[in-house]
């Protein structure tokens, strides 16, 4: 398709006229001037991208390791949770345990505690007698002395 300037073409028809010609070449500068910027701003552009994908990748691995520690905390929550359901099974096993034991030596304890009182009391008057049998024996032996 060959057209002559001026024909329904895009390109401007040619003329011999310098000022349209300083004209096309400063439009045709800032043309390229703006295909550098936007080689330029692409180039940028890709370099973000980069990064950004690299954050994203990043923060991917820290979200799986998060998420094994999670789990990892979570099946030991778990397995104390076991423990502590266990222990609380002994602890009420061992007190259901002692009360039976305490109900079992009631009656015992308190004939332990009557029989302790009077051996108490027995104690006492068997000592209190003792006490006048030698306050006798000493006078008896203070009279055989001045007899």
């Amino acid at each position: 398709m060959n057209l002559k300037p001026g024909e329904n073409s895009t390109v401007p028809p040619k003329h011999h006229d310098e000022g349209q010609e300083e004209d096309y070449e400063q439009m045709l500068q800032r043309l390229e001037e703006e295909a550098r910027d936007h080689i330029r701003i692409e180039q940028q552009l890709k370099l973000h991208i980069d990064s950004l994908q690299d954050k994203i990748e990043d923060m991917d691995k820290s979200a799986r390791e998060l998420q094994n520690q999670l789990a990892a905390k979570t099946s030991a929550c778990t397995s104390l949770e076991q423990e502590l359901k266990s222990l609380n099974a002994k602890h009420s096993e061992l007190k259901q345990r002692t009360a039976t034991l305490e109900r079992g030596c009631a009656p015992f304890s308190t004939v332990k505690d009557s029989s302790y009182s009077q051996i108490s009391i027995n104690a006492e008057e068997k000592v209190g007698k003792l006490h006048n049998d030698l306050s006798r024996m000493k006078c008896m032996g203070d009279l055989a002395k001045r007899v």
